[in-house]
This record gives C-alpha cells, structure tokens and sequence, in this order.
C-alpha cells in the first residue's frame, strides 16, 4: 500500500510541473548569460565620419568610443527578468545631438552600429578682403536647416601705430544667399579705421574670429587655428554686396 502511495505521489509531480507542486520555479533560477557587445558611431550626415570619445550608456554599463568611433563590452544578462527586453541606450558627442534608443541583447554576441545626428553649424570657408572697405564673408552648413541660424559674428581686429593694444570689434554678419536648405552665405562689412587713431590690421593674418549660434544652443567658433578654411578667392563678387 505504501508503494501505491509513492507512486501517486510521483505521478502527480510529473503531471502538473515540479515548480507547482513544490512551490519552486526552476526555470526561473537565474542563470547569467554573456553577450560581447560593439559597433560603431558614425555622424548620420556624413557616414564616413566616426564619433571619438562618445560617451555611452549600455543598461548598466558605462563606455566610450575609441579614436575609430568603435565600442566593444561584455554585457551580462544576469536574471530571466531582464531576457527579451530592450536595454537602453543614451549616447552624447561633443556637437551632437543626444541619442535615446534601446536594444535587445543576445548571446553570445550582438552587433550593433550607430548613428548620431551632428547638431553644430559648420563653417565651410571664410574670405577676408578689403576692396574699399574690410570684407568678411563665410559659408555656413546647417544640417538642420540654414533657418536654424540664430547669429553669425566676425571680429574686426584694430591697432593703434606705435601701441600694443589691440581693439576687436564684433560686427554680426548677415545672411546674404541662400545656397540650399542647409547651407549659404553670409557677410559683413566694417571700417578701414574707427574713431580715428584705431586702423584695420591686415598685417597679421591669423587675426581671425568667427562665431555661428543656433536655435539648438549649438556654437561653433573658429580662430586661428583655422586659418586653412581661408579662401584665396571671394567667396561671392564684393561688389554685389546689397
């Protein structure tokens, strides 16, 4: 009789699952799995273009992109909670736009390439002349739009003779063609001398200032630093200036 029992008692745990009916859910027992993690960070509007040094949030993890815009972690999927649910994703670039996505991870390995939208105005070429009066004249990309433009400024650089002072005049340049959706034109003019005793310095060739701000709170400044963005050329006719 008592072997009756036993087998009953057997029968009945291999009918309704071991977990129901001793209360403990094997499958459930966690069992970390490792997944490697990588990819790549591009610019969405130039793919050629690789984002170093992107500060990057996996779950859990914390990375950042090499000098090749590459990344590689071990992600541990570490309870069955956690299986078959997007991990999140938040990356930040020095003149990117922040990127909020999420991804599923598998094991043993998961590729995964991303692309963050470049925010920054870029200034493309500048000229600095003086026909009858100091020129400056710049070409500024916009991969939002050219109408998220909010200011374009240049520094006009001034010395007094014999006097190691130097004035720099900030004069905000206007928009002058639009030459796409993203990109145009944009100039200013000034004096050759102010207030009499101040005279435009064309001798020093690295007295150069510019500054673009965008709706975004985006700013990009050039100096000279930049001086292979100079053109020899005008960038558009002098004398067609409005």
């Amino acid at each position: 009789m008592r072997y009756w029992f036993l087998i009953i008692i057997w029968s009945l745990v291999i009918s309704t699952g071991c977990e129901t009916f001793t209360g403990y859910n094997y499958e459930s027992e966690s069992v970390a799995d490792k997944s490697r993690v990588y990819g790549t960070v591009r610019n969405t509007y130039n793919t050629s273009e690789l984002v170093n040094n992107a500060q990057m949030s996996i779950g859990y993890l914390s990375t950042k992109t090499d000098s090749s815009g590459q990344y590689d972690v071990e992600y541990i999927i570490s309870t069955d909670d956690n299986r078959n649910q997007p991990v999140p994703i938040i990356i930040t670039a020095p003149n990117y736009h922040e990127l909020h996505t999420d991804f599923l991870v598998f094991p043993p390995e998961s590729k995964l390439d991303l692309y963050l939208e470049y925010g920054a105005p870029i200034i493309e070429k500048i000229w600095i002349g003086i026909p009858e009066e100091i020129v400056h004249q710049v070409l500024i990309t916009d991969y939002q739009g050219i109408e998220n433009i909010n200011r374009v400024s240049t520094g006009i650089y001034y010395v007094k003779y014999n006097d190691p002072q130097i004035r720099i005049e900030v004069v905000e340049m206007q928009l002058y063609e639009q030459i796409s959706e993203n990109s145009a034109y944009f100039y200013a003019t000034a004096p050759l001398t102010i207030e009499g005793d101040w005279f435009y310095d064309p001798v020093d060739p690295t007295h150069i200032q510019f500054e673009v701000r965008d709706q975004d709170g985006f700013v990009t400044t050039i100096d000279q630093k930049f001086s292979n963005l100079i053109s020899p050329m005008p960038l558009f006719a002098p004398d067609a200036l409005p």
